[in-house]
């Protein structure tokens, strides 16, 4: 029977248990050397291994999209390749939603006017994303804190914050400095220290947040984490101002 040095050691300890028993049954030698060669066994098993995984990654990803609150669940980039996106142009499209830029502990900051065409543009992007069993969750942000602020009333801050801090991505729509509370941008700021090493935000603005921050908007918790965690390790984009959607192209 053929061997290889590299195989597994748990293929060769399978390899030779199902050997063994067909043995037992009754399999001559001949038969049991074509049926059990360790190389096509292995080889075999990858196959039907690789199935398996494949599997899983679709259940996850199933999972995950149920998960992510986005407003459009099954929508692609290649439904909106055609609608004027500003920067996201195809390459760079690709390269973000391969997720290797949250190896990094990077985030992305979107600016561009609120609109049904950038609410699509995120439901792409975290598509994407989930597609490569990246976890994602959508969240608008001042209905994020309300929600927190309710939790913190009850004592149960720290366990409404886990989900956020745990989530591979974390995209905030309408991440606006000038319409928190003291208490919201605590809460914020408490958020984004919290995940400054894993990074994983998409913060979707109409304003450059440089700007809010200088104009005195985001002077305060949320204005140096911001600059301190997200702003140097972002990658920034520019939204074309349209208020069309796919569906009105």
């Amino acid at each position: 029977m053929r061997t290889n040095s590299t195989l597994d050691s748990t293929t060769k300890s399978m390899c030779k248990a199902l050997r063994y028993g067909a043995f037992i049954g009754g399999m001559n030698e001949a038969s049991l050397d074509k049926e059990f060669d360790l190389v096509g066994f292995q080889k075999n098993l990858i196959v039907v291994l690789g199935a398996i995984n494949r599997n899983k990654l679709v259940d996850k990803a199933q999972q995950y999209r149920k998960n992510a609150n986005l407003p459009y669940t099954s929508i692609s980039y290649a439904d909106i390749e055609q609608h004027p996106i500003g920067q996201f142009n195809y390459k760079y499209f690709e390269y973000l939603s391969r997720g290797a830029w949250l190896k990094e502990g990077d985030s992305i900051i979107i600016h561009g006017e609120s609109s049904k065409a950038r609410l699509e543009l995120m439901s792409a992007f975290g598509n994407e994303l989930i597609d490569k069993a990246i976890s994602v969750l959508f969240k608008e942000m001042k209905e994020m804190l309300q929600d927190l602020l309710v939790a913190d009333s009850k004592s149960l801050l720290q366990s409404a914050l886990k989900p956020l801090e745990d989530i591979d991505v974390l995209m905030l729509d309408n991440f606006e400095l000038n319409i928190l509370s003291i208490k919201e941008a605590y809460i914020l700021a408490s958020l984004i220290k919290t995940r400054s090493e894993k990074g994983g935000f998409i913060l979707i603005s109409k304003n450059r947040l440089e700007d809010e921050i200088t104009s005195g908007n985001g002077v305060g918790l949320v204005g140096q984490m911001l600059a301190q965690h997200i702003l140097p390790c972002s990658h920034q984009l520019n939204f074309i101002a349209d208020t069309k959607g796919v569906a009105d192209v």
